[in-house]
């Protein structure tokens, strides 16, 4: 009887091979029985627990680049040149304000952007030449003396930078940065008194960097008494905010101030 049931026993396995069989079938385990028969009998399968799903987070989207139309005429590239500068981005600025000076060949505003776009990349010569036109067209515009001013000082053409600085402060004599300028201009002339007078001034319209530069030429009577090294920055805030270093003894002369454009002129 044993032989007869281990055959049939047999008989019954699935045709697979042993991994597959372990994976479709239970293990048996023997179990006796009151008469004490040994009986195979499969172990009852174990359920398998349900993953609980796990909650994902909504997935946020990239924010898309707003993406602007393309400038197709003069205004339009002007104000897009003026954009880019006001966000720093002066490289992109520079050939948008050179195509719209080219479509807006008469107009004052295009060429003293184009002027800042230039200067702003220290290409000092196409800057002259810009605010050049911008003087032709208007003639009587303080910011576009003022603007010169600064290609003139860049280069240390003082007499020149003063000659500008002069103007711009006589046609618009409330602009503090102006008068900071010419302070500077006028300190590197040695003419400290009438340095630290437009240096006052532009204290007075509330340029604080001016009132630095005023305490800091109180007494002096020349640059060379004062050891002053005849040094301008490179580079210029155009929020008026120049520093003055406090560890340097013999102060340095304070730094020019860059104007954006005249807004009052809308041509």
């Amino acid at each position: 009887m044993t032989t007869k049931w281990i055959r049939n026993f047999a008989l019954a396995l699935p045709l697979c091979g042993l991994s597959a069989c372990q994976n479709d079938v239970p293990a048996p385990k023997r179990v006796a029985d009151t008469r004490g028969v040994v009986e195979l009998k499969p172990t009852p399968p174990v359920p398998t627990p349900t993953p609980t799903p796990t909650a994902t987070k909504p997935t946020v989207p990239e924010s898309k680049k707003v993406e602007r139309p393309v400038p197709k005429t003069g205004p339009e590239m002007l104000k897009e040149a003026r954009r880019l500068l006001d966000e720093g981005e002066n490289e992109s600025a520079l050939p948008m304000a050179r195509r719209a000076a080219q479509k807006l060949p008469e107009s004052f505003l295009a060429w003293n952007t184009l002027g800042r776009a230039e200067l702003e990349m220290n290409h000092g010569q196409e800057a002259q030449v810009a605010f050049s036109k911008a003087l032709e067209i208007s003639p009587d515009s303080s910011y576009a003396h003022n603007n010169m001013g600064l290609t003139y000082i860049y280069e240390e053409k003082w007499d020149d930078a003063l000659d500008e600085l002069e103007k711009a402060t006589t046609l618009t004599p409330v602009k503090p940065f102006m008068w900071n300028n010419l302070g500077v201009v006028l300190e590197h002339l040695d003419r400290l008194d009438e340095a630290r007078a437009a240096y006052q001034k532009a204290a007075d319209g509330g340029a604080d960097n001016a009132k630095a530069s005023v305490g800091r030429l109180l007494g002096v009577k020349t640059i060379k008494t004062a050891k002053v090294e005849n040094k301008v920055e490179s580079k210029v805030d155009s929020k008026v905010e120049s520093k003055v270093d406090s560890k340097v003894e013999s102060k340095q002369p304070a730094q020019p101030e860059k104007v954006k454009v005249d807004e009052n002129l809308k041509k």
